[in-house]
């Protein structure tokens, strides 16, 4: 970063928290649009649900590889050039004639997204040193990566409801350009003196294997036990050959002793359950809204107000007072905490509550969103050379990701089996039944979150470090 001044390179900041927000919205801003892309596209509920997993599974599969590229590569070239195939994949998602298309799109957005996400995240590790400046850089990153997901819901909800839902693409194209302009300005394109190479088959087998695993889970809703029995075989043999791939080559995607640092072990598991409890939230939330509720797509958004203000007040302002008082440990385990009493307030959400019933559960489980995002983020590079802040990056973004896609699917087929059980009821009525599904996922989704925060306490404990 000699190249270019260091405030020059600190005023980037603004532009890679943009991103980071385009980025992480656009895993949730389909959710309410979907209803038109299956009338429009003629796509059942299955290729629907892969509108979703393409993106999520990409983005979280090829995290990894994107951080290693941005340490070999350069972290300017690598973001630049990932942000013009995300814009690319973003104009052809909005165009796409056929579910085909539209899903090989948005896989192409999230493989695009991953590389954008590690090299951003790396160029902000790199520019700002460990302390109170990197906090506050991370406290800015965390609210996006918080609460992006609730924007999304909120922002695909007055696309879909005004000119369409092909604009919840579209929107992106004028962004990238922005930031691709902003950036070519304030960050170096010097590469630190870091040698190796890529491994992409490591990449794609860890790919490969999470995507039929999450197959097998969406699969469990059926009565097809070969598929499923396929998948499931296929799944292991591509993780096991992942595993071999990272004992074997001499630069591997995911080095094991990286896992030697407890800080960015603990982070990336805890990570998993801080990405799948949010993701099982906006997707529940979402479709009681308007399933049970019976609100409109537009309606439905801007009922996610709450959760989307009180998620910037935990990662803006709470997360950086609270690591600043007690240390990162006590505020990522109370942070999981809080959401996990937010998610079972909502899961006592019944058939005759209205929009009022779930504010209670969306500000407790908001506040605990935005500040456990902080939280894991800043303990996973705490510590760590500025060579490996690629890694770790890719590291924790890709736990939260994958963990968000296991979590959703694994709580999407729970209330889907538990809602077909209640209607075979005599007494149950079609949205009693969706409604009582519901309510034990968001369950399920608040036991994620606790046991996440018990796995925080596995964190060393430091030193409280200033952000003021």
């Amino acid at each position: 970063m000699a190249a270019v001044g260091q405030d020059r390179a600190r005023s980037a900041l603004p532009f890679l928290v943009i991103t980071q927000l385009m980025i992480v919205l656009d895993a949730s801003i389909v959710n309410i649009a979907l209803p038109s892309m299956g009338r429009e596209l003629h796509m059942d509920q299955t290729g629907l649900q892969w509108v979703v997993n393409a993106y999520t599974l990409a983005f979280g599969g090829f995290l990894m590889l994107g951080g290693r590229m941005a340490d070999l590569l350069g972290r300017r070239r690598v973001f630049v050039s990932g942000l013009g195939l995300f814009g690319i994949a973003s104009l052809g998602a909005g165009l796409a004639p056929v579910g085909e298309v539209l899903v090989a799109a948005r896989a192409l957005q999230g493989l695009s997204a991953a590389v954008v996400s590690a090299a951003a995240l790396s160029i902000i590790v790199a520019v700002f040193p460990e302390g109170r400046d990197r906090n506050r850089a991370l406290a800015m990153w965390g609210a996006v990566s918080g609460v992006g997901g609730a924007i999304g819901v909120l922002l695909g909800g007055v696309l879909t409801s005004g000119p369409g839902w092909s604009w919840i693409f579209y929107i992106n194209v004028p962004i990238v350009v922005l930031v691709v302009v902003a950036v070519l300005g304030r960050i170096s394109g010097a590469r630190d003196e870091v040698r190796g190479r890529l491994d992409v088959v490591g990449a794609v087998t860890l790919t490969g294997g999470l995507t039929l695993l999450v197959y097998a889970i969406v699969s469990l809703r059926t009565d097809d036990v070969v598929a499923i029995l396929v998948a499931l075989g296929v799944t292991v043999a591509l993780l096991v050959t992942f595993l071999v791939v990272q004992l074997k080559v001499r630069e591997p995607l995911v080095p094991l002793s990286s896992f030697r640092n407890r800080n960015l072990s603990v982070a990336g598991v805890t990570g998993l359950f801080a990405g799948a409890a949010p993701y099982a939230m906006f997707f529940l939330l979402s479709l009681h809204l308007q399933t049970v509720v019976g609100l409109t797509p537009l309606r439905t958004g801007l009922a996610f107000l709450p959760v989307s203000l009180i998620s910037m007040v935990g990662a803006a302002a709470l997360a950086p007072l609270l690591m600043a008082r007690i240390g990162q440990r006590v505020t990522l385990f109370l942070s999981l905490c809080v959401l996990g009493v937010g998610l079972f307030l909502l899961s006592r959400l019944t058939e005759g509550d209205g929009f009022g019933a779930t504010v209670p559960g969306q500000l407790v489980a908001g506040l605990g969103l935005g500040t456990a995002f902080v939280a894991v983020t800043t303990a996973a590079v705490t510590g760590l050379a500025e060579s490996e802040s690629g890694l770790a990056s890719g590291l924790i973004n890709t736990s939260q990701q994958l963990g968000g896609a296991l979590g959703l699917a694994a709580l999407a087929a729970l209330s889907e089996a538990y809602s077909a059980r209640e209607l075979a009821k005599p007494e149950a009525t079609p949205v009693g039944a969706l409604s009582s599904g519901y309510q034990v996922a968001f369950l399920g989704a608040a036991v994620l979150a606790f046991v996440g925060a018990l796995i925080a306490l596995a964190l060393p404990a430091r030193r409280p470090v200033a952000t003021t």
